[in-house]
């Protein structure tokens, strides 16, 4: 028995984060990427495909990693850069011309 989140087996109360966070990281992207500053997200970044498309998609500049690293250690810097070039591969697209793709899509409730 251990934290799912831990770091040699040990773990501390530290809030509201990994994959539970990510609809808000998401929202919180998009929101800034509208006021065209460079945005560093984080909040839930993990190494699949779904999620860096989704964080670049909504208009990350570059993603802050800390529970992934705890989970899958140094590997996983490999494992996003081999993700991320798969994604932009089957696309067909630079992560410039990746990045903000999805925000016309991104409505409120109210719009839905």
């Amino acid at each position: 028995m251990k934290p799912r989140l831990n770091t040699g087996g040990k773990t501390t109360a530290g809030g509201f984060s990994y994959n539970i966070i990510q609809p808000f990281a998401y929202l919180f992207t998009a929101n800034l990427a509208r006021t065209n500053l460079p945005v560093s997200a984080g909040g839930g970044v993990t190494s699949d495909k779904e999620v860096l498309a989704s964080f670049f998609g909504w208009g990350a500049n570059h993603l802050q990693v800390c529970s992934e690293v705890m989970n899958k250690k140094l590997k996983v810097i490999d494992e996003l850069k081999n993700n991320l070039t798969e994604l932009l591969d089957q696309h067909k697209m630079s992560l410039d011309e990746f990045r903000g793709n999805a925000l016309e899509k991104v409505v409120g409730w109210d719009e839905l």
